[in-house]
């Protein structure tokens, strides 16, 4: 998926995970491979790629920070004007648990360019033991009062879990091209004190262990649930 948004002209395309050593060992090696091959057909047109470790409730200070710094750099907004935000964020089996949901909107509010950003998810429609689920995930959107989201598919074979596919907005965004530079494979920190590295247009949020990349699979959390399927 990253090969992806590169092609369409993503401006930047930024991986969040909880933990470094999944972004490190995992979605990195797998990002350079695909994101090197399209450069090399001259089809890579995104500016840059970054890493991101680090908790839900904290990872938006690094963030936000970073795309204030891309901002200035690319004259997008003026120095008076807040930050930019993601166009896009693709997530997939965040929504597991229960008591992480508020941590994850939260983040996501803070993070989403208003007004045009959207957000793609898919998960599970319960996730029996821990609680969580897109339907419960939902209410908290509905409660809060502050987006729209929308249904796009319901996957059902009959033998296991219901897997939804969900679109939730103010409006519908577009990508903006810019310009072409090689990836960095420096992961930031939430801890981390200064962020120089440009921001992005999409992130990639994830909970199991897995890159995103060709295919829907997302990874990575703290290793409190056993490790499940991605979707």
């Amino acid at each position: 998926m990253a090969s992806l948004a590169s092609m369409q002209g993503a401006g930047l395309v930024h991986f969040q995970d909880f933990n470094a050593e999944v972004l490190r060992c995992l979605t990195i090696p797998n990002v350079k491979a695909n994101l090197l091959k399209e450069s090399s057909q001259g089809t890579f047109t995104s500016r840059s790629v970054g890493f991101y470790a680090g908790d839900w409730s904290e990872i938006d200070k690094l963030l936000l920070r970073g795309d204030a710094v891309q901002d200035k750099t690319t004259n997008l907004h003026t120095e008076n004007e807040g930050c930019r935000g993601y166009d896009i964020i693709l997530m997939a089996e965040t929504v597991y648990a229960l008591d992480s949901l508020p941590s994850l909107y939260r983040l996501v509010k803070k993070c989403l360019h208003y007004p045009s950003g959207v957000v793609y998810m898919a998960g599970k429609k319960h996730y029996f033991g821990v609680g969580g689920g897109t339907r419960q995930f939902l209410r908290l959107v509905r409660e809060d009062g502050t987006m729209q989201s929308d249904l796009l598919a319901e996957v059902t074979d009959g033998s296991s879990n219901v897997r939804e596919k969900l679109r939730w907005s103010r409006i519908t965004s577009v990508l903006l091209p810019r310009k072409v530079s090689e990836p960095s494979s420096k992961i930031r920190h939430a801890s981390v004190a200064h962020a120089e590295d440009a921001c992005p247009s999409i992130v990639f949020l994830s909970q199991w262990g897995l890159p995103v990349l060709s295919g829907p699979s997302v990874g990575g959390n703290r290793g409190k649930y056993p490790r499940g399927k991605g979707y």
